[in-house]
């Protein structure tokens, strides 16, 4: 039997218990990984890109991981989005994760209601009892994201944004976060198709 203490530091436990998404037929159900999200979550570098397929939940699971890591520690996270339809998404995911998170959960070792957030706006939400932040916004310019300091920073569907170097390039200026660049393909051009093509490459020589 595992103690709340346990499950919060046990980030598939986590998802399991404390997390909930809807599926396919609009239920509210916990967040259970795949094996395509446990496969990625234990072999994750701090450094990732992913070429996705549509559909296995590969954001789901980085946006549970984030609100894990903002509820339980100073975590400074950025989400940003191809467009604004898929930044609504994770949005109304990240709120619905706060929703139905437990009224009180034991914490590192100790027994405490469900962190308040101060602020809950279309972009922001915050955590004042463990000084944490998430923005999720759309990366129409090559100015979102700069001039932060992030822990954690999740970039979703990269192939499709616009000056996507540039746009990495800002975010990644402050501090030495976690990063998860990831996308379907876009065709064999562009920013993310060159990281894709140089991770394979220094992947063969490694091996």
């Amino acid at each position: 039997m595992k103690t709340p203490k346990q499950v919060i530091n046990d980030p598939e436990l986590f998802a399991k218990y404390f997390l909930k998404i809807t599926n396919k037929n609009g239920e509210l159900v916990s967040l259970s990984w795949n094996n395509i999200q446990r496969d990625f979550h234990y072999k994750r570098t701090g450094r990732d890109i992913v070429l996705k397929a549509r559909q296995h939940g590969l954001s789901t699971y980085v946006q549970g991981e984030i609100f894990r890591r903002l509820v339980t520690k100073r975590t400074r996270a950025l989400t940003l989005t191809h467009d604004d339809k898929t930044t609504q998404i994770l949005r109304e995911t990240a709120d619905r994760f706060y929703k139905y998170f437990p009224e009180n959960i034991e914490i590192n070792g100790f027994l405490s209601e469900k962190p308040k957030r101060k602020y809950a706006n279309a972009s922001l939400s915050t955590y004042p009892e463990t000084d944490s932040s998430h923005y999720i916004g759309t990366a129409g310019n090559t100015d979102v994201g700069r001039g932060g300091s992030y822990t954690d920073i999740h970039l979703s569907e990269v192939a499709f944004f616009p000056d996507a170097e540039k746009i990495v390039a800002g975010a990644m200026q402050g501090g030495n976060p976690n990063i998860i660049l990831e996308s379907t393909a876009n065709g064999a051009q562009g920013y993310f198709y060159e990281l894709c093509m140089d991770s394979l490459v220094h992947q063969q020589v490694k091996d």
